[in-house]
């Protein structure tokens, strides 16, 4: 198994104005050989970043995004003694995105999901 993390933050303000811009990151990712035929993998992916700015009239206007991102593969092939003898692969996926984002008073959301899914097949004669 192996795993790793990072992560990031930053924040920046603009004394008398109210101005200000905090970005969040995080990152993750794991995999596993279950088995000498079975691998399975994920990531997790996440920001969040707001942004206030001065608008017309001395007003803040307040800019706001966070997006999420989930992803596992994996891939099994038969046990096999020979490359020669591996008559098949298959390998696969599936992932999830959610964003959200808020300019002022107006907002949108949106979510995808997807997924594949292949095989391969060695024949001979």
């Amino acid at each position: 198994m192996n795993h790793t993390a990072s992560g990031n933050y930053s924040l920046g303000q603009r004394d008398g104005t109210g101005e200000r811009a905090s970005l969040l990151g995080f990152n993750t990712s794991h995999t596993a050989n279950i088995s000498d035929t079975l691998n399975l993998g994920g990531t997790v992916n996440l920001s969040d970043n707001e942004i206030r700015t001065a608008g017309g009239g001395g007003k803040l206007l307040t800019n706001h995004a966070r997006y999420l991102q989930l992803n596992t593969y994996g891939s099994w092939m038969p046990e096999f003694e020979d490359i020669e003898d591996l008559p098949l692969t298959l390998t696969g996926g599936v992932r999830f995105t959610a964003q959200e984002n808020q300019f002022g008073g107006s907002s949108f959301n949106a979510q995808t999901l997807g997924g594949n899914l292949s095989a391969m097949y060695r024949y001979s004669n």
